[in-house]
């Protein structure tokens, strides 16, 4: 068999994971997986080669790079990612169905579903293959009359797969990409691409839409043409990893003898340009809108994650640290381990030695403890979702400082001294009684 694509968006800003494997018709590797990606975290990149050298993970969906079922095989073995159970606990529709997959088929898993996701908070459609049934959730009005009809006059199983992309459009393809449906709001390069397909008959071989981003794509057919929309930097790395799975006539590998060679047309549309710097500021407010929402949801731990990589991301900025700050605490509020006890050498508990490197610079503890009791309470005021969604508008809480007889609204700014975190005199108040206590947004 050719080698085989792999590819995901995890997160909202040119967030990518794509892999090309050969694999047999058992699925398993037969060499480690050409492995690239772009604007994700480093940590993640190193753990998910090493995890991937002797396995093939394919199906890859989710919000982020801490949260997406994949599945994997190894020889006779094959499993889920660790990630997979994060992302089935976060749709609480989902609840239902993965119960019902587990208790149905065993000893198979509640993890073996074909997951896409929808802009909207809580949408999805999951193809459950082992219960024979799909099943879906706030979608857009037309794809779920789409869908309704087609279940309604076809068996299970010629649905293959449905992509979504952040403003509600989509593809249905069905008989393995042999034929296609689509509708809402594609790029005009999408929707030429895919009505040129139709009119010459082409499968598609691979489709991915982002739900989190409106500009992102791929689109690939089995006679050769591609169409790509991303990041500027990416099209070089992305282009050698899907011309790779096309036979030519310099192809090498275990089966590339049996293939006719397929000529390559490749279209490619830059679907943004921005600099490493802003890559990172992009990233930096989406994990924290992820923190934000774990926060709401009582997930602290899941919370800590996301606000780590929003810190890691935008470290120079104080409103992501002090988030980072305050989620630390509240994870350490939980925690009954006398603090004497807590270092930054316990090899058996990575959260001591983060909080013992740390500790030292958070400062005053009851302003972040103030700061989380604002955050959570401005998040039930403004009747934020209780499922995901990102929002490129939402600036996060906005934090007034109330001072004994006044209310001063105070610019961002850099500490001089990160290790006071929240305090500061101001230097044109004499009066002690009138300190004023910085808190960011």
């Amino acid at each position: 068999m050719p080698r085989r694509l792999e590819f995901a968006f995890l997160g909202c800003h040119s967030s990518y994971l794509a892999s090309v494997t050969w694999v047999n018709q058992s699925n398993c590797p037969c060499e480690s997986p050409t492995i690239k990606c772009h604007g994700l975290p480093s940590d993640f990149e190193r753990k998910y080669r090493e995890f991937s050298r002797n396995r093939y993970i394919s199906n890859v969906r989710g919000h982020d790079c801490f949260t997406f079922l994949g599945h994997w095989t190894k020889e006779t073995t094959k499993g889920f990612t660790d990630t997979s159970a994060h992302i089935l606990a976060e749709i609480d529709a989902l609840e239902v169905v993965k119960t019902v997959n587990k208790e149905n088929n065993h000893p198979h898993r509640n993890g073996e579903l074909l997951l896409s996701l929808g802009p909207a908070p809580g949408s999805y459609f999951v193809d459950a293959y082992r219960l024979r049934v799909y099943c879906w959730e706030n979608l857009p009005k037309d794809l779920n009359f789409i869908l309704q009809r087609h279940v309604n006059r076809n068996k299970y199983g010629t649905i293959h797969d449905v992509a979504i992309n952040a403003t509600a459009g989509w593809v249905m393809q069905l008989h393995k990409g042999k034929s296609y449906e689509w509708g809402g709001e594609l790029p005009e390069e999408l929707e030429r691409a895919l009505k040129r397909g139709q009119e010459r008959k082409a499968t598609i071989k691979n489709l991915y839409l982002n739900h989190q981003n409106k500009d992102d794509y791929i689109l690939v057919f089995t006679d050769g043409h591609v169409y790509v929309s991303l990041h500027k930097d990416f099209e070089i790395p992305m282009r050698k990893l899907i011309e790779s799975t096309f036979p030519s006539t310099f192809s090498s590998g275990p089966f590339s003898w049996i293939f006719k060679p397929v000529k390559v047309t490749w279209n490619f549309t830059p679907s943004c340009a921005c600099g490493k710097d802003q890559q990172r500021l992009e990233n930096a407010k989406f994990y924290n809108q992820r923190g934000q929402f774990h926060l709401r949801k009582g997930n602290l731990e899941k919370a800590l994650i996301c606000m780590r990589a929003a810190h890691d991301f935008g470290s120079t900025n104080t409103r992501y640290r002090d988030d980072y700050y305050m989620t630390l605490v509240a994870v350490r509020s939980r925690d009954p381990t006398p603090e004497e006890n807590i270092t930054r050498f316990d090899s058996n508990n990575a959260f001591h030695n983060e909080f013992a490197f740390w500790k030292d610079r958070i400062g005053r503890i009851e302003l972040l403890e103030e700061r989380m009791r604002i955050v959570l309470n401005d998040a039930q005021q403004r009747e934020l979702p209780n499922e995901w969604v990102y929002d490129e508008n939402d600036n996060g809480t906005v934090f007034h400082v109330e001072l004994p007889s006044d209310e001063i609204q105070m610019p961002i700014f850099e500490l001089e001294h990160p290790e006071h975190l929240g305090a500061r005199s101001s230097s044109n108040l004499t009066d002690p009684s009138k300190q004023v206590i910085m808190v960011w947004r």
